[in-house]
């Protein structure tokens, strides 16, 4: 019997820790949005516009946005990544900070990650989990 009070103790407590990062995220994100609308319009532009200028798939640079995800929420270190991003012509790295600099900073304060960026637990892996990583 104790020891089903202990697991429902370290439920309620990771509960509770997941609605504090989920207020502390919500929080931030209204103070960001005119960030996130602008990089959202720096992404579109260079996404669109950009790409068709220079005749090149947009496609081409969608493969390395998981990684930069990962990379900046500690998921997975890749500097490369990063550098190549900062050189591709078809995406913005400060339109991808725009976007998700109210859930970067969430995760330096409080441990706050998107679903997307977690790696599940042996034996829950679903096909998506394969596709981002």
């Amino acid at each position: 019997m104790a020891q089903r009070k202990k697991s429902d103790v370290n439920n309620i407590r990771r509960n509770m820790k997941i609605t504090l990062q989920y207020i502390v995220f919500a929080f931030i994100q209204i103070l960001f949005i005119p960030f996130a609308v602008l990089g959202l319009i720096l992404c579109a532009y260079k996404e669109f516009i950009v790409s068709k200028k220079l005749g090149v798939s947009v496609t081409a640079g969608g493969a390395i946005k998981p990684r930069w995800f990962l990379h900046y929420f500690g998921t997975r270190l890749d500097e490369a990544t990063i550098k190549f991003v900062k050189a591709l012509p078809t995406d913005s790295h400060f339109g991808f900070l725009g976007i998700f600099g109210a859930a970067l900073i969430a995760n330096r304060i409080c441990g706050f990650k998107p679903s997307f960026t977690k790696i599940p637990e042996p034996g829950m892996e679903t096909f998506t989990d394969f596709v981002i990583t």
